[in-house]
């Protein structure tokens, strides 16, 4: 409005253009709430924590060249196995109760 009481043609201009800025607004809030659920899902794919712990622990025991050359058969690599998932239950059991043992 002016100071006389009329309706400024620019108020008009600049409510339009509010309103198409909103509208912009909305459809970035969906864009990026599409790309989180895409980004979730991928996340879900990936290797449960338990897997993941596994699979360091059992990387710094196959890769100690002490340890392979001495023991290079197969059934050493399953006990590792066996034995890399049994310290990646210890790691959650100690991750959920909070590292206070």
């Amino acid at each position: 409005m002016t100071p006389f009481g009329k309706k400024d043609v620019s108020d008009g201009r600049r409510i339009a253009d509010l309103e198409s800025r909103a509208f912009d607004i909305e459809r970035a809030q969906e864009n990026l709430g599409s790309q989180i659920s895409v980004a979730n899902a991928k996340a879900k794919q990936v290797a449960p924590l338990r897997d993941q712990f596994a699979m360091a622990v059992i990387t710094g025991l196959l890769t100690s060249e002490a340890l392979i050359s001495r023991h290079p058969s197969v059934d050493y690599a399953a006990e590792m196995v066996k034995k890399a998932y049994r310290i990646a239950d210890l790691m959650l059991d100690e991750r959920e109760s909070g590292g206070r043992r």
